[in-house]
């Protein structure tokens, strides 16, 4: 359990991450409008999962993760989906943005956003945004593959 921060420094970091993630969580649900908009989709959900990742096995930190997930199954029985990963390992944030479909053997990226590993919650509150615009606009202008 973490103890409450008297800090003004601690509060307004912690106030800042609450921001960062309402406007991810955000940009998240105008990707599922944009999805819900096409019409070849049949159904569209969202969520997200807050996740803490145990480094003891490995002797390595552990690892905090925020992500928000849209997935769009097509009425034609197919799927895709849009995932964001924010993740904290030592004090870097890893910025992951992906999209993918069900392959034979597992997830079939579809997608060629680069993951972006930033030194400090300050680069990353600075650089993330652009790349969230990125996102929700390749929902916006996402064209669906037909069937093979």
């Amino acid at each position: 359990m973490m103890t409450p921060s008297t800090s003004n420094g601690a509060e307004s970091t912690a106030q800042a991450v609450i921001v960062l993630l309402a406007d991810i969580n955000n940009c998240m649900s105008e990707i599922e409008k944009n999805l819900s908009a096409k019409p070849e989709v049949g159904r569209v959900t969202r969520g997200c999962d807050v996740s803490r990742y145990p480094g003891a096995e490995w002797a390595r930190p552990d690892r905090f993760s925020f992500q928000g997930y849209v997935d769009a199954e097509m009425k034609r029985g197919d799927g895709f989906w849009w995932s964001f990963d924010l993740s904290l390992r030592s004090g870097k944030w890893t910025l992951s943005r992906d999209i993918n479909t069900q392959g034979e053997y597992g997830p079939e990226p579809i997608s060629d956003f680069e993951s972006v590993t930033y030194d400090s919650f300050s680069e990353l509150r600075a650089g993330y945004a652009a790349l969230m615009s990125e996102f929700v606009r390749s929902a916006e202008s996402f064209a669906f593959p037909p069937l093979p």
